[in-house]
This record gives structure tokens, sequence and C-alpha cells, in this order.
């Protein structure tokens, strides 16, 4: 073998090296990089459902009765508002015993929204897109925001507006402070027909929370 053949040969063993170490390079490259966004990645993942948990725990769990009492209130007494400030600058109408002259529509502007209301709405398109949750925890999630969004509109628009009528034809007028003790009830009534009362609201929470851990258990140390 003469020295042009050794030559060529170590030449062809050395470009081979530097090939070899230069996938070997880059495949070290890549999982360090893929390993740092996947730790990134989960450590935003706990992050978010950390926070997940205790904002349901807070805003959905032991204060929903007083939450949802509080809505009713708050929304009786912008009805109440609205139907005193019509007595003052329309008291002919307001006394009058003609029920046809009388429109719900003239004395109330509709049914306010609440702010629970508001806020899971808010809640059910912030979490509908969120990258960071895991998909097990967003169907239970999205369930109960969607369903608790739906019945409460639907619960709150059925009794405030048959409140609104039955002031229009003149009922419960000498009682207005306290009438939100009976809505009260009837809100909570259909709440509960409809799945999402108090006590079955607090059940999904927990059942989420407890899926969050379920979650955080596939990545204990055995």
């Amino acid at each position: 073998m003469d020295i042009d053949v050794v030559a060529k040969l170590a030449q062809i063993a050395f470009y081979c090296g530097g090939l070899i170490l230069g996938y070997l390079t880059y495949r070290r490259a890549k999982t360090t990089i893929l390993n740092t966004i996947n730790t990134e990645y989960h450590k935003k993942v706990i992050e978010r459902l950390a926070t997940i948990s205790e904002d349901l725990y807070e805003d959905f769990g032991f204060t929903l009765g007083t939450s949802k009492a509080n809505d009713v209130k708050y929304v009786t007494d912008i009805i109440n508002q609205e139907a005193l400030a019509f007595k003052k600058a329309n008291p002919t109408e307001w006394n009058s015993q003609n029920n046809r002259s009388r429109k719900r529509s003239n004395f109330f502007a509709g049914v306010p929204v609440t702010p629970t209301q508001v806020k899971t709405f808010n809640m059910l398109k912030r979490y509908k897109s969120d990258p960071f949750l895991p998909e097990t925890v967003r169907a239970k999630l999205l369930d109960l925001l969607e369903k608790r969004s739906s019945v409460t509109l639907t619960a709150f628009n059925t009794v405030m507006t048959k409140y609104q009528k039955d002031l229009t034809a003149g009922k419960f007028r000498d009682t207005l402070d306290s009438n939100w003790y009976f809505l009260n009830n009837q809100v909570g009534a259909l709440l509960r027909e409809g799945g999402v009362g108090t006590e079955q609201v607090e059940e999904a929470v927990h059942d989420i929370r407890l899926e969050v851990k379920r979650y955080f258990d596939k990545f204990t140390p055995k």
C-alpha cells in the first residue's frame, strides 16, 4: 500500500470521524434543548394547575352559597332602584290600577348580569384554549364552567323577569328590602334542578382538584 492510498484512507477516516462527532454533538444539543423546553413546559403546567386548584376552591368552594346570595341581592337591589326611580319620575303610571297601561319594559332595562356570571364567563374563555392545561383537567373544568354559566343565566333571567313583572303589576312593592330572600330561594331551586346547586358545584370542584392531584401523581417518584 503506497503512501497516497494511506493518506486517502486517513482523510476518509478523518471525515467520517468528523461526521460522527458532528451528529453526536447535534443529538446532544437537541436533547438538551428539548429537555429544557420540556422542563419549562411542565413547570408552567404545574404552576397553572396549582392556581386553578386554589381559584376553584376560593370561588366555587365553601363560599359558593354566600356568593349566590350576594348575587341575588345585587340584582334585586338594582331592580328595586329602577322601580323606585320610575315611581319618582312617573307616579301616575306607577299608581295606575289599569294593568294594561303598565309595561315591564317601561319600568326596567332588563335583567342585570351578576359579577359571578361575568367572572365565570371570563374563566371559560381563558381556560378554553389555555396551552398549559392537561386535557383531562380541561374537560372537567370546562364542563363545570359551561354548565354553571348556562344554568345560572337561565335561572336569574327566569326568576328576575317574573319579579319585574310582579312589581309592574303592583305586587311586593311594600317589601322591597326583603324580597331578595324569597328570590334567593327560587334561584337556588332552579340551580339545583339544573345540576349546579351549591353542594353539586362543591362536589364538581372536588372532582377537578382530585384530577389535578392525579396528574401530579404521575410525576411523583415511586
